[in-house]
């Protein structure tokens, strides 16, 4: 818990605490416990700043153009796998900043 603590003590000094327009969180998949600590810190976040939260599932994040398969490794014997039919969503930078 301390370096949650330290993180967002230097987030919220800094003018970007203050620039915060929505909080994006993975929702999985992942450790539960890492996707409980996150989704945690993150609904803090926008509860306080009254701030929309986005969430995203990671296995999306690592795909390419040429891609329908997302794999990760789920570190127990096991992987976790996405097809996607069709074009994924995807954002440009500038897509996520207008939200």
């Amino acid at each position: 818990m301390v370096a949650i603590d330290q993180a967002l003590l230097s987030l919220m000094t800094t003018e970007l605490w203050y620039e915060l327009e929505a909080v994006a969180v993975s929702v999985g998949p992942g450790s539960y416990t890492g996707s409980r600590v996150g989704l945690t810190i993150a609904k803090a976040i926008v509860f306080a700043k009254k701030l929309p939260l986005i969430d995203f599932c990671s296995l999306e994040t690592i795909l390419t153009e040429n891609n329908e398969l997302a794999v990760l490794d789920a570190k127990s014997g096991g992987f976790y796998a996405m097809r996607f039919e069709g074009e994924p969503n995807r954002y440009s930078l500038e897509e996520l900043q207008a939200l």
